[in-house]
C-alpha cells in the first residue's frame, strides 16, 4: 500500500505541466537564494571573482591574474562567465555567483532528463528531488569557484557516454567530447582522467571493451573535438607566461595536490567517504539499503553505471594527499540517482526507516550541540550562537519524519526532502548573510575607501574584490617608506605577522579582527588615532 502511495505521489508530480521548466527554476532560485546579500569573502571564492574582473580589465583573455600578478590556480572557463555576467550585472557577489547557481540548475535538470529516458521519470525525479536536499550541493552551487561548472559538464559528459553506449547515439558520443573539454577548461585534467577511468572500469565490468566499442563511441574524431575545444587556451597561456602557467598549475595544482598534502587539506582515509556521507544528507542514511537493492536487481545500465561513478572517484580521491569536502561533489549526482533507484523500488518497510531515521536523528543533535560548543570557542561566532538555533529546522524535520511514517508511509520522504530544502533556505536566507557581515573585510572596508593600500606578506583575499585595484607588497624594510611616500596609507597584514615588524611612529593598529572560519587576525595600521 505504501509503496503504491509513494509512486502515485510522485505520478501526480510529474503529471505537473512545464514540469521541467519548474524543477530548473526553483533549482536557479534556491543555488542564488540571497547571493547578493553574501559578500564575496571566502579565500577561493575572492581570488576568482577578483581574477575574471581584472581578466575583464586588462583583457588578457591568455594570462589571469590575482592582484595583477599570474594566477595559475585553474583554467579559464568560469572567469570567462563571470566576465559575461559582470557586463551584465556588473561586479557585484550577485554577477559572481549568478553561472554558479544557472550551471546547477542546469545539472539538476541534466540529470532529470537523461534519468527519465535511461532508467524512468521516478527514479529522474527521486534523484532531483536527492539533489536538491543536499545542503552541501547548495553550498557548492552558491560560490564563484569553478566546481559548479566542473560537475555540469563531467555529469553531462558522462550521461552522454552512457547514453551513447546504451543507444548508438552519434551526436551524443560527438557531444561527449565536448563536454569533457569544456570540463578540462574549467577545472583541468581530472575532467577527463577521471571520467576516462570510469569508462575503462564499466566497460571492463560489462565485459566489452574492445577496439569495436571504443570506434562505436566515435573515439577519433571525438579525440580531435576534444583537443580542438581544449589545447588552444591553454598553448596561448603557455606562450603568453612563457611556460610558468603550464608548470604551477599542471605541476603544482595538480600533480602536487594528489602526491602530498596542500595548504594543511590532508586526512585519514575515512575522510573522503566521511565527506560524502555527511555532504549527501539527510539522504545518505540509505546507501546500504541502496547497495542491497542494487544487488537484488542486478541492473547493468544507468545503476550499474552510476555506482562505478561513486565508487571511482570516492576511492580517487581517497588515495590522494590533499582532501577537501568539495572534491567529491562531482559524485553527487550520480550517488543520487543510486540512491533514487532505492527510494522508487525497494519495499518501504516502516521499521527499517524509523531505525535509520532515529540514528540520522542522533547524528544530527550531536552535530548541532558540537557545532554550538565550537562557536563558543570563536571570539567572533561567540556570542551569535542564537544563529545556529536555525538549523534546528533538520533535527525537527527528521523528527517529524519519523512520526509521520505510520500515517504517511513513504510520503514521509518527502518531509525528509523538503526537511533538507527548507535547511538550505534558512541557511542561505537568515544564518550566513548575519555571519558574513561579521567578517573582518566588511567590518573594516570603509577605513581603506579612497586611501593607498598595501600589505605586509598577507592579506584577506576579499579586499581585493572590495577595492577593485591593486594592493601593494611591501617587504619588513619597505614599511617606513612606503608611509613616507603614503602618510594618509593604510597596511594590511596579520597579527602574527606584524609582531616582524617595527610600527613607523605616528602610525598604529588602526583595526584587529579575527577572519571567520580562518585561524589569522586580521590587522590594518594607519595612521594612529584613526
Amino acid at each position: 500500500m505504501f509503496s503504491n502511495a509513494r509512486k502515485t505521489m510522485i505520478d501526480k508530480i510529474l503529471k505537473i505541466k512545464y514540469l521541467q521548466i519548474l524543477i530548473f527554476l526553483f533549482s536557479f532560485f534556491l543555488f542564488s537564494l540571497n547571493n547578493q546579500n553574501i559578500s564575496i569573502y571566502l579565500l577561493d571564492e575572492a581570488k576568482n571573482a577578483s581574477c575574471a574582473r581584472e581578466i575583464m580589465e586588462t583583457g588578457n583573455w591568455d594570462y589571469p591574474t590575482f592582484n595583477y600578478n599570474l594566477r595559475a590556480d585553474k583554467p579559464p572557463l568560469h572567469y570567462f562567465f563571470m566576465i559575461l555576467s559582470y557586463s551584465v550585472f556588473g561586479v557585484n557577489p550577485w554577477a559572481a555567483r549568478f553561472f554558479s547557481a544557472i550551471f546547477g540548475a542546469l545539472t539538476i535538470l541534466v540529470v532529470f532528463r537523461f534519468t527519465s529516458r535511461l532508467a524512468n521519470q521516478r527514479v529522474a525525479l527521486w534523484s532531483s528531488i536527492v539533489l536538491l536536499a543536499s545542503v552541501h550541493f547548495q553550498l557548492q552551487h552558491h560560490m564563484a569557484v569553478p566546481d559548479p561548472y566542473l560537475i555540469f559538464f563531467m555529469t553531462w559528459g558522462m550521461f552522454l557516454f552512457i547514453s551513447a553506449y546504451q543507444t548508438n547515439n552519434r551526436l551524443h558520443a560527438y557531444l561527449m567530447y565536448a563536454a569533457l573539454a569544456l570540463g578540462v577548461l574549467a577545472k583541468g585534467p581530472v575532467s577527463v582522467l577521471l571520467p576516462g577511468l570510469i569508462f575503462l572500469v564499466y566497460l571492463i565490468i560489462d565485459k566489452n571493451l574492445s577496439i569495436k566499442t571504443l570506434l562505436r563511441l566515435k573515439i577519433i574524431p571525438g579525440a580531435i573535438i576534444f583537443m580542438a575545444i581544449a589545447v588552444p587556451w591553454f598553448v596561448a597561456a603557455h606562450f603568453a607566461s612563457d611556460g610558468e602557467w603550464t608548470n604551477r598549475f599542471f605541476l603544482g595544482h595538480n600533480l602536487n595536490r594528489f602526491s602530498s598534502e596542500m595548504e594543511g587539506h590532508g586526512g585519514i582515509f575515512l575522510l573522503t567517504a566521511g565527506y560524502v556521507f555527511i555532504g549527501m544528507f539527510p539522504f545518505s542514511i540509505y546507501f546500504v539499503r541502496a547497495w542491497k537493492f542494487f544487488r537484488i536487481q542486478k541492473d547493468r545500465g544507468l545503476i550499474l553505471f552510476s555506482v562505478v561513478v561513486t565508487v571511482v572517484i570516492i576511492l580517487f580521491f581517497t588515495l590522494s594527499k590533499t582532501k577537501l569536502p568539495n572534491y567529491t561533489v562531482i559524485a553527487y549526482p550520480f550517488l543520487a540517482i543510486f540512491l533514487a533507484n532505492s527510494l522508487n523500488g525497494a519495499p518501504f518497510v516502516i521499521k527499517r526507516d524509523k531505525i535509520l531515521l532515529t540514528a540520522l536523528l542522533m547524528i544530527l543533535v550531536l552535530l548541532f550541540i558540537g557545532g554550538l560548543i565550537a562557536m563558543g570557542f570563536d571570539p567572533v561566532l561567540s556570542n551569535r550562537r542564537y544563529l545556529i538555533m536555525g538549523l534546528l529546522v533538520l533535527p525537527i524535520g527528521v523528527w517529524l519524519t519519523i512520526r509521520s511514517l505510520k500515517k504517511a508511509g513513504s510520503y514521509a520522504r518527502l518531509i525528509l526532502a523538503s526537511t533538507g530544502v527548507l535547511t538550505g533556505i534558512i541557511f542561505f536566507g537568515l544564518i550566513y548573510p548575519q555571519i558574513d557581515r561579521l567578517n573582518p573585510v566588511n567590518q573594516s572596508i570603509h577605513l581603506l575607501q579612497g586611501k593607498d593600500v598595501a600589505y605586509y606578506k598577507r592579506y584577506n583575499p576579499g579586499y581585493a574584490f572590495k577595492l577593485k585595484k591593486r594592493i601593494d607588497p611591501l617587504e619588513a624594510g619597505e614599511i617606513t617608506t612606503w608611509f613616507n611616500k603614503h602618510p594618509e596609507g593604510i597596511i594590511i597584514s596579520t597579527e602574527k605577522l606584524i609582531k616582524e615588524i617595527e610600527i613607523p611612529e605616528g602610525y598604529d593598529i588602526i583595526f584587529s579582527k579575527k577572519d571567520i572560519f580562518e585561524t589569522p587576525v586580521t590587522v590594518l595600521i594607519g595612521p594612529a588615532g584613526q
